[in-house]
């Protein structure tokens, strides 16, 4: 993917309220350069969940001897979150206060207008922030993790929380989808434009179809996928191609029961494949097709998911070692449409975004820029025991999206940003190392936290390495 390195300058108050930002994303676009991978839209994003009146943002895309880089899961979207998460990160530092006091001050709310220029309605950033510090009852856990720090030397515990925002794009993506009614036996057939590539999207296609005809999940059947059947729709891409896919369905099936209300009207009380066989005989077209045509007022951004994420660690001071103890994730899903589809979504990023900021760093020759690492015997995805010992996850409740279909919102890439809650969580216990050090000051811990990384930024010194008094 393309990696970024951020420039910045902040301006903030004693109670680390942020007045202004000058910041500048650089971004490693490989050999060849291409506008979209120099930014990726990266303005929708860096801002993430803050309030700032005054921002200087700007992307400069670098050229180097690098393999070409490519969008990856949330391209440039969870690279800005984290940049973002640095700044306000590096703020609370300096001023020496509570990180998630610091954090919530700068929380956007209704009527603030983001670097993009959306003006934000449905706001529910400080809900989701408060529920979770309730439910978890965060001051207990910040106190244990403290007493733990007290009483070792060489094993350390981080404790952090994480609030976001992840604006999602409708403006002008077209995903046609058809349906079409078999007048033999009323089964259905759905064609439609995306690539169900393990996100669920052929069986949320087929519930919607099922809850607007009203018949039996068994009686419908998702078609191979083809550009003849399902011409010009866009990419599948930017955790929205579900959803989308699933308007034009329901667009379709409305269609079709405007289509045979006359027909059924001849009969009494009829199945619905006596309802289909009455409109065959009606020479009714059976057939609807769809493609959504969204012109949104403001582009960069259909709506907002919101969700916030506290995180466990510790970490073996001496090695750079690791374990995450506990994640607790609340998500604003709005209605989902499928919990079980869209938990896998939501747990499944979250862990991919771990890799991103933990693991999986590319290493590249220094004269020639060949990728040394490109295969796993060491470049290293998350496995079994990188997961959390305990992992709770939920939706947010009656909290259904106005701008969404049946008040559902997607889950894919969202949480992929938030895996950088545990890059923090381990920078506090490998604070809590330094501080017995002597050293309080703030340092730059950039991602992925390797074990390797997370030993050196310990600050371990040979001589302490003693047995006893």
């Amino acid at each position: 993917r393309t990696y970024y390195v951020y420039e910045y300058e902040v301006g903030f108050d004693d109670d680390g309220k942020i007045l202004a930002i000058i910041a500048t994303g650089n971004s490693d676009t490989g050999a060849l350069f291409f506008p979209l991978d120099g930014d990726e839209y990266t303005q929708a994003y860096i801002d993430s969940v803050y309030m700032c009146p005054n921002w200087s943002w700007s992307i400069q895309p670098c050229k180097t001897n690098k393999p070409l880089s490519t969008a990856v899961r949330a391209p440039g979207s969870a690279p800005a979150i984290f940049g973002m998460e640095c700044m306000i990160d590096h703020v609370a530092t300096y001023l020496k206060k509570d990180h998630l006091a610091v954090r919530k001050i700068n929380l956007l709310k209704n009527g603030d207008t983001t670097l993009a220029g959306v003006v934000l309605e449905h706001c529910l950033i400080s809900d989701v922030v408060a529920q979770l510090e309730a439910e978890i009852v965060i001051a207990e856990r910040v106190q244990a993790v403290n007493d733990f720090n007290k009483a070792n030397r060489w094993k350390k515990r981080g404790f952090h929380v994480m609030p976001n925002r992840y604006p999602m794009f409708w403006h002008k993506f077209c995903h046609t989808a058809s349906v079409n009614i078999n007048h033999g036996d009323g089964s259905v057939n759905i064609c439609h434009g995306g690539i169900d590539m393990g996100q669920g999207i052929n069986t949320k296609a087929i519930q919607c179809c099922a809850y607007k005809l009203g018949i039996s999940v068994d009686q419908i059947h998702v078609k191979i996928y083809s550009t003849t059947t399902s011409t010009n729709s866009n990419w599948t891409a930017g955790s929205t191609t579900s959803e989308l896919i699933c308007m034009s369905i329901m667009k379709c099936c409305d269609d079709l029961l405007q289509r045979m209300a006359s027909s059924k009207a001849k009969l009494s009380s009829p199945t619905w494949k006596e309802i289909v066989k009455q409109a065959h005989e009606d020479m009714v077209d059976l057939r609807s097709i769809f493609m959504p045509q969204v012109e949104d007022k403001y582009p960069a951004a259909h709506y907002s998911c919101w969700s916030a994420c506290a995180t466990e660690v510790e970490v073996d001071v001496l090695t750079g070692q690791y374990q995450v103890l506990q994640v607790d994730f609340l998500n604003d899903t709005g209605i989902s449409l499928n919990p079980k589809l869209d938990m896998g979504q939501l747990e499944g990023g979250f862990i991919l975004g771990c890799g991103l900021f933990l693991l999986e760093g590319m290493k590249f020759d220094s004269v020639s820029g060949k990728a040394l690492n490109h295969g796993t015997w060491e470049y290293k995805p998350p496995l079994g025991k990188d997961l959390p010992i305990k992992f709770n996850a939920k939706f947010l409740r009656n909290a259904p999206n106005p701008n969404g279909v049946l008040s559902s919102k997607a889950v894919g890439e969202a949480p992929v940003s938030t895996g950088s809650c545990v890059l923090f969580a381990l920078k506090r216990a490998v604070e809590a190392a330094r501080i017995e050090l002597g050293h309080s000051e703030w340092f730059p811990f950039n991602a992925p936290a390797t074990v390797e990384n997370i030993q050196t930024a310990c600050l371990n010194n040979i001589s302490l390495y003693t047995l006893g008094s």
